[in-house]
């Protein structure tokens, strides 16, 4: 088979058409979430039960039941929304600290629990009191406070 001159100009140019296309295509997919600001508990997960030293906030049926602190079952609704709305932004090694407490956070469809670390960070040194380690990386809570989290 044998191709003219024009035939040949012209699959020279449709191949460069589609490398340019090729090599363009990122620009042009859409991009997933920035990782600069994510969230404590993803929108697809379902938070079964979070465990903070002897206290206990869990799902039962469609409501929340909360087992020791100050907090009464109809403040469990409240604190679901505060861990659900917790926005995460990484951040240095975190330098001050006044407390700290592990939670561990019990997703559906996980056999094992997710374990964090919060810190109460004082106000005055940095603008968001809440601070969260999970594994060995440190992120800045920046619309919810460490008291809002820790019942």
């Amino acid at each position: 088979m044998k191709l003219s001159t024009r035939a040949i100009n012209n699959l020279v140019i449709f191949a460069m058409l589609a490398m340019i296309m090729l090599f363009n295509m990122d620009k042009w997919l859409p991009k997933p979430p920035s990782a600069a600001a994510t969230r404590l508990i993803a929108e697809h997960d379902m938070l079964l039960r979070v465990d903070i030293g002897t206290h206990s906030l869990q799902r039962v049926g469609t409501d929340w039941r909360i087992r020791g602190g100050q907090y009464t079952d109809a403040d469990a609704a409240r604190i679901v929304e505060r861990w659900h709305a917790a926005r995460l932004t990484p951040a240095a090694e975190l330098a001050d600290f006044s407390a700290s407490v592990n939670a561990s956070i019990w997703l559906a469809g996980y056999a094992e629990p997710v374990t964090i670390e919060l810190f109460n960070v004082p106000k005055a040194s940095h603008p968001s009191s809440a601070w969260v380690r999970i594994a060995n990386s440190v992120y800045r809570v920046d619309n919810v406070d460490y008291e809002a989290l820790v019942f």
